[in-house]
C-alpha cells in the first residue's frame, strides 16, 4: 500500500493525521532506527518507506524544511517511489510557488504510481490545482476529468480542486461532470451531492442530468502532450461513461 492510500481522510498530500506530541516522538526515533537498519541491509525501498513517514512526521511538527529533506532522501534511495514524487510536488506547491518543478514531480507520480488508485486520483487533483493557480483552466479542467476516470472512490474522493472551481466560478460542466460519476460510485456521499447542487445552481441550471462536456468531443485531446497513452485512452472512454 502506498503512503499517501494509509489516510483515506486526508484532502491533501499533507496527510491530516493528528498524533500526540509524544507518539510523534516516539515514532521519529523508531523510524529513524528502521532507516539505519534499512542501510545497514542495502534496502532501497524500505529504506524510502520510512524516510517518507519521517518526513510526514516533521510536517506534523510543522518543520516542512526537515520533511523535505526526508523526502529527497527517499527519492535517492528509491527513484521509482512515486510517495516521494507525490510529497516532493506538493512542498514545490506549497511552499515555494516553483510550478514548473511541482508539476513535473506529480507528473512523475502518476507514472510511476498504479493505475487507478488513490495516488493518482490525488496526482491529477493537485497538479489541476497547480494549473488554476497559473489562469489555466483548460488544463485544469482537464485533470479534473482524468482525476475520476478509472478510480473507484474507495478511499474517497479528493474534493478539493471541485471546491476550488466552486470558489472561482465560471463554466460549472467540468465540475458536474466529476460530480456525476462520483455519485454514481458514492450515491450515498452528502458531501457530493451537496457540492452538485452548488454547481447545478452555478451552473444556471439547478437540475440534475449528463453533462456534455466540451473535452469529450473529438480527437484533438489525443494529442496534448502531457497525458500517458493509458490517460489518453481513459479520457477517450470517458464519453462513454458520461454520455452513455
Amino acid at each position: 500500500m502506498t503512503i499517501t492510500g494509509l489516510f483515506p481522510k486526508s484532502q491533501n498530500p499533507q496527510l491530516r493525521v493528528e498524533l500526540p506530541k509524544s507518539e510523534v516522538v516516539s515514532s521519529l526515533e523508531e523510524y529513524q532506527n528502521r532507516v539505519m537498519e534499512a542501510r545497514r541491509v542495502n534496502d532501497g525501498k524500505m529504506e524510502a518507506f520510512y524516510l517518507i513517514l519521517l518526513g510526514c512526521l516533521y510536517q506534523m511538527r510543522c518543520e516542512p524544511e526537515y520533511a523535505f529533506e526526508r523526502f529527497q532522501e527517499a527519492l535517492k534511495a528509491d527513484s521509482s517511489n512515486p510517495d516521494a514524487h507525490m510529497f516532493l510536488g506538493h512542498y514545490y506547491h506549497a511552499h515555494l510557488k516553483d510550478y514548473k518543478r511541482a508539476e513535473q514531480e506529480y507528473q512523475d507520480a502518476i507514472g510511476l504510481a498504479i493505475p487507478g488508485g488513490v495516488m493518482v486520483h490525488k496526482a491529477y487533483n493537485c497538479l489541476g490545482m497547480v494549473y488554476l493557480e497559473q489562469n489555466q483552466a483548460e488544463k485544469a479542467e482537464e485533470m479534473l476529468l482524468l482525476s475520476y476516470l478509472d478510480y473507484c472512490g474507495k478511499f474517497g474522493y479528493d474534493l478539493s480542486l471541485v471546491q476550488a472551481f466552486l470558489e472561482r466560478g465560471g463554466d460549472m460542466e467540468p465540475v458536474l461532470s466529476f460530480l456525476n460519476c462520483a455519485h454514481e460510485k458514492d450515491p450515498e456521499n452528502e458531501k457530493i451531492q451537496k457540492l452538485m447542487k452548488e454547481a447545478w445552481v452555478k451552473n444556471g441550471k439547478p437540475q440534475k442530468g449528463a453533462v456534455n462536456h466540451r473535452l469529450l468531443q473529438g480527437e484533438h485531446i489525443t494529442q496534448v502532450r502531457y497525458y500517458s497513452e493509458p490517460s489518453r485512452i481513459r479520457l477517450t472512454a470517458a464519453k462513454e461513461i458520461i454520455l452513455g
